[in-house]
């Protein structure tokens, strides 16, 4: 039924019982610009199929327990600029994809406790990354002087960091 939605720009699959086999389907649609599959049942999977969407440049993935294996995908995307990946349990196993995403200008993996300082040693080459929110991880001002080169617009850092913000202002 995917390919009577020709057109179609934005599909909105949050909170859904919808598995990686039927949002894989979604890759017959290709004006899709963005997905959002918020607290859904996705573990990522249909990454593979979607990333042949030649518009596709968002994705909305938060809260789903999504599998580190999975994400290497994401680097096929043609265009994907926007990524969500909040409280997706994502660790440096997961984190070590996300620096092939070279298009990434906008990248969320609030509330992801494993995301650590080695994490942002893969976001070193995301030089067109201007938002980064790190809110409720377990970076420190370490693993933040390694995005020295990246210039940001908005940088969102975990709260423990305010103690930091004199030292944050060198960086």
């Amino acid at each position: 039924h995917v390919v009577h939605f020709q057109g179609l720009t934005e599909v909105n699959i949050d909170r859904s019982e919808a598995t990686d086999a039927g949002v894989a389907k979604l890759k017959d649609v290709p004006s899709l610009v963005v997905i959002s599959c918020f607290l859904s049942s996705i573990n990522g999977q249909c990454f593979k199929e979607l990333s042949t969407l030649p518009a596709l440049s968002g994705l909305l993935a938060s809260h789903c327990q999504l599998k580190a294996e999975n994400l290497r995908y994401l680097s096929q995307f043609p265009k994907l600029q926007l990524l969500s990946l909040d409280s997706t349990h994502l660790d440096a196993a997961g984190a070590m994809h996300l620096g092939n995403c070279k298009h990434l200008e906008d990248l969320s993996v609030k509330g992801n406790v494993r995301f650590n300082d080695r994490c942002l040693d893969y976001f070193q080459s995301l030089k067109n990354l201007k938002k980064l929110d790190l809110r409720g991880t377990s970076v420190s001002i370490v693993g933040v002087r390694k995005l020295k080169g990246i210039e940001f617009k908005q940088l969102l850092l975990p709260a423990a960091m305010e103690k930091n913000l004199a030292e944050l202002r060198r960086i």
